[in-house]
């Protein structure tokens, strides 16, 4: 737990160091005592070190060179979105991920709230925490409130003092349910480690991301429109309504959203490309019934005289890839298809999914029970539709 520090703290200099998050700033000045200013030179903006990565843009995560200055930046969404430093913040995200890092732990730094750190999410025990520290606010990505939402329902969830959620990637679907159902408002924002540009929807329209300010819009792709101006391109695709409000509806290029995070085929199929079965591999999202963002699937070769092993492939993906990027879904065909440069044609295997009654390839299904990738049924891709098939 991170209590208000009573010492003048200048956030443009302060170093931090999170042995686990691979997090690293650097210190210049020594703390003042209250009441004094800081002495010497203006502080510099200086990179964190090692650069925190973002899996924005498409492609293998890249890593970002965020100034100090930019991480106190980053940490004034907080006020922004009516924090204050009597609050008690429950974060249940990781500290590799700027939600968790900086918005959460560095922005109570920075206001002088109380951070609440989980050491995992539990929806069986999320409301009971809240209680037990006096909780006020809560941060989320859009997975962690679907999954209290699904949760058995309890006379007591309503009997805390939360109230509200802060965080972004929530369906408007799930915003209503868990509205209604738990009672915190939801102020969902919008915006990426690298960007130079945010929403906040501090008006709690459902859905919405935001709205942006008059003259806000700068990107980094040029003359798109007309000669000189200049677009940062996220490879998001937002739709804008009558109202000006924003809404996320895509994600471009060879990346999808999957629990929370951001997961690159390319990275995936390299992981998956190095198990001895499989020669060739290409990776997509494909939507599921009832789930936020879009799961993993592998459209997959088989290497010559290799048979398919779900066993092994099992273990190999649990080896090479974090558990939200693993593919739950395998096709196994006898040559997949290229265009005329050769790229592999991912835009038709999306769309067919895993759907049985399109599909006439073997599929195969991610089973953790199993500890193996089993032959996809019937039964099973009703479970899967159903919701009751634990993905």
């Amino acid at each position: 737990m991170l209590v208000p520090c009573p010492c003048r703290v200048n956030p443009a200099s302060v170093g931090w160091t999170f042995t686990g998050g691979g997090f690293l700033g650097s210190a210049e000045w020594p703390l003042q005592p209250p009441g004094q200013s800081p002495k010497g030179p203006p502080p510099r903006a200086l990179p964190l070190r090692p650069p925190l990565h973002t899996r924005l843009s498409p492609g293998l995560p890249k890593p970002v060179i965020l100034t100090h200055r930019r991480v106190r930046s980053m940490c004034s969404l907080l006020p922004l979105c009516g924090v204050t430093a009597e609050d008690v913040v429950y974060c249940v995200l990781p500290l590799y991920h700027v939600m968790g890092l900086v918005i959460g732990v560095l922005g109570c730094l920075e206001l002088g709230a109380t951070c609440v750190l989980a050491p995992r999410f539990s929806a069986s025990g999320f409301w009971d925490d809240c209680r037990q520290h006096g909780v006020t606010v809560v941060q989320y990505v859009g997975e962690v409130l679907r999954y209290l939402c699904n949760s058995p329902q309890r006379p007591d969830e309503r009997a805390h003092s939360v109230r509200l959620a802060l965080g972004n990637g929530l369906r408007p679907d799930v915003w209503a349910a868990f509205e209604q159902r738990f009672g915190p408002r939801v102020c969902e924002f919008y915006g990426s480690t690298e960007g130079n540009a945010g929403f906040v929807n501090y008006a709690g329209r459902r859905g919405a991301l935001g709205k942006p300010r008059e003259q806000s819009e700068r990107k980094l792709v040029r003359d798109v429109r007309r000669r000189g101006d200049v677009y940062l391109n996220t490879g998001d695709v937002l739709a804008m309504d009558d109202e000006g409000f924003l809404y996320f509806r895509d994600r471009l290029g060879d990346t999808y959203r999957w629990k929370g995070e951001n997961v690159s085929t390319r990275e995936v199929e390299e992981a998956l490309a190095l198990a001895d079965c499989l020669q060739v591999v290409n990776v997509y999202g494909v939507s599921v019934p009832g789930c936020e963002g879009k799961v993993g699937m592998a459209a997959v070769q088989l290497a010559p005289g290799k048979a398919f092993d779900g066993q092994a492939l099992y273990q190999h993906v649990r080896t090479w890839l974090p558990a939200y990027a693993a593919p739950h879904f395998i096709r196994v065909q006898e040559a997949l298809e290229v265009t005329g440069t050769f790229k592999l044609v991912k835009s038709q295997l999306a769309r067919e999914g895993f759907n049985l009654g399109v599909v006439t390839d073997p599929l195969f299904v991610l089973d953790h029970q199993a500890r193996a990738f089993r032959p996809l049924t019937e039964d099973t891709y009703r479970a899967v539709c159903e919701g009751s098939w634990k993905l």
